[in-house]
């Protein structure tokens, strides 16, 4: 078994296992710019740090703003992790986030996180955690000649299409 860290926090995964996670995503405001987040995930055989997870995310995209800044997010989100078999408790975790862009395809977010009784200890019931991301997008195009008539297009990028297009 790999050991993903050492000390109070230690956790150790087997080498398999299976699980599975679904998300709803769905546009609350008329205008798109009000998005509710759903996801529900469980690991089977120990496969993973938490044996079932719940977010619930809302984003506001292009928040009021002084600087009107284009295609940044505010979002808020809560989740509730239940922990795997070898992990002392649940956990629950609030987010607050704000995401905005620094370079063409470049995102820069800086968040908030208090976590809830923590699943890895019970030394302490809360924790705050501040971060910042970046996250990137590209595209990636393969064309082959017209003999093989095959085009691929890789595209990763968390931007829904209704933001790409504006």
């Amino acid at each position: 078994m790999p050991l993903a860290s050492t000390g109070p926090f230690s956790m150790a995964l087997p080498d398999s296992g299976w699980g599975f996670m679904g998300k709803l995503e769905q546009e609350l405001s008329a205008d798109g710019r009000v998005i509710g987040i759903l996801r529900y995930g469980e690991g089977f055989d120990d496969s993973s740090l938490y044996d079932q997870q719940a977010t619930v995310h809302v984003l506001l995209y292009d928040p009021p703003s002084p600087s009107h800044i284009q295609h940044d997010v505010v979002g808020l989100g809560f989740t509730w992790a239940k922990a795997g078999q070898n992990r002392i408790r649940s956990e629950y975790n609030a987010e607050l986030f704000y995401r905005l862009p620094i370079f063409p395809h470049v995102d820069a977010t800086v968040s908030y996180q208090s976590v809830f009784r923590p699943a890895f200890t019970k030394d302490i019931d809360q924790a705050s955690v501040f971060t910042l991301r970046l996250r990137t997008s590209f595209r990636y195009a393969l064309e082959m000649s017209n003999d093989g008539e095959m085009m691929m297009f890789f595209r990763i990028a968390r931007l829904s299409q209704r933001l790409a297009t504006r």
